[in-house]
This record gives structure tokens, C-alpha cells and sequence, in this order.
């Protein structure tokens, strides 16, 4: 039986919102008309629901087919970007290039600490402490 028949009327339109941005919480609150707290909870636990999450799946493979879209595809074109030396803008190829090189792992983001501070406490401790802040809140 198809994926289709199975979802209810709300799911299916759910999944369409879905696809537009990948935002449950927007699609949710489209969807069901209710507020943002809700549309907060109940969104994220729709991706949940394996029937929803294969829909979803299948819509953004046809979209992708539809559209052309790959990563392959996108490094080229930034690739392409990055080394024309006519038509391109100077900032557009640094960026294209800072792309491209992430793509591939060319760039490394070091970040140094320098704490130095140790803490001792038992877990005990760590949830009395959590209990005081929360009571301050």
C-alpha cells in the first residue's frame, strides 16, 4: 500500500509546508492553526512519526531530482565562480573559494581555551546547585 494512503489529510499537507522550508514548526503551525509554543512541540515530534519522515524523504528526493540539485553540482558552480577571472566579482570569488575549500576540509577552525579552572563536585552537589537555579528563574 502506498506511503500516501497511509497519512491522514493534515499529515499530507504537514509535508507539503515541510518541504518549502524544512521548518516543522512553521509547516505545523500552517498546518494545524495553532501557537507558537504548540506548533514548537508538536512539529519536531511530527519528523518523529516514520510514515511523515518517509514522505518527507521521498517529496525532497523528487524535488532534488526535479530541480537538479547535488552537492556535486554546487561545487562546481562555486568551483567555476572561484576561477573565473572575467565576469566574477573579487568578493563573490573569495567567498565562492572559502566554499569550495570547506567542501573539500581545507580550512580548520582552531579554537584555543585557556581555563584553567577546576571544579570538584559530586553529582549531588551539581543537582543541588541546578535546583537553587531554577528556583531563582
Amino acid at each position: 500500500m502506498p506511503t500516501q494512503l497511509k497519512l491522514n489529510p493534515k499529515q499530507r499537507a504537514f509535508i507539503r509546508e515541510y518541504v518549502r522550508d524544512k521548518n516543522a514548526t512553521r509547516a505545523y503551525r500552517a498546518v494545524y492553526g495553532v501557537g507558537q509554543s504548540t506548533a514548537e512541540a508538536n512539529g519536531p515530534r511530527m519528523l518523529g512519526n516514520a510514515r511523515v519522515k518517509e514522505a518527507i524523504e521521498k517529496q525532497l528526493a523528487k524535488l532534488e531530482a526535479k530541480l537538479e540539485l547535488s552537492a556535486e553540482r554546487a561545487v562546481a558552480e562555486l568551483a567555476k565562480m572561484a576561477f573565473d577571472t572575467k565576469r566574477i566579482k573579487p568578493s563573490d570569488k573569495i567567498r565562492a573559494c572559502e566554499l569550495v575549500g570547506k567542501h573539500f576540509g581545507a580550512f580548520r577552525e582552531v579554537v584555543e581555551s585557556h581555563n584553567t579552572h577546576t571544579i570538584k563536585a559530586t553529582p549531588e552537589q551539581v543537582d543541588e546547585a541546578a535546583e537553587a537555579l531554577i528556583k531563582k528563574l
